[in-house]
């Protein structure tokens, strides 16, 4: 969708979200928007051509999954769209949010790490606990997936308080 930033027309995803959550972001205490890795979400967050080039480099034999500047190779398929339009399904209020970065995480041990300790977000900590006393590991096929969002801050809002 296109919006309104600064008096541009800049192109955004527009996401449903709770509006207690959307205060969150407002007050500063949110940074981090957790969304399924689904083909709803591959498909708004993932640019097809990018991801062809990250497939590609992948079949190379001396792929590195970390460039030489420490970012993740798998975090470089994403659509350059910088910002998030926040609202609920009757439009009542909105919250437009500029993106710092979209990370493609899993329910893995260094992942859950990087959550808590990079991106100071700990709302998965007990879902993940529960994970792995269900006898789940890191390397097993079928490990979750999710898009975690980090925001840099809000842009606007309108019909919250």
């Amino acid at each position: 969708m296109t919006i309104k930033v600064n008096g541009k027309d800049v192109e955004a995803y527009r996401l449903i979200m709770r509006k207690t959550n959307a205060l969150d972001i407002l007050k500063g205490t949110k940074k981090i928007e957790i969304r399924d890795f689904s083909k709803t979400y591959g498909d708004m967050f993932i640019d097809p051509e990018k991801e062809k080039v990250y497939l590609k480099k992948m079949e190379e034999p001396d792929f590195e999954y970390i460039d030489k500047n420490g970012v993740a190779e798998c975090d470089k398929i994403y659509k350059d769209t910088k910002y998030i339009y926040f609202t609920n399904y009757t439009t009542s209020w909105d919250l437009v949010a500029e993106i710092e970065q979209i990370f493609m995480l899993w329910f893995t041990d260094d992942d859950m790490e990087f959550l808590s300790k990079e991106l100071n977000f700990h709302d998965l900590e007990e879902s993940y606990k529960e994970y792995k006393a269900n006898g789940h590991d890191d390397n097993e096929d079928g490990t979750p997936a999710f898009f975690a969002i980090e925001l840099k801050g809000v842009v606007s809002h309108r019909g919250l308080a």
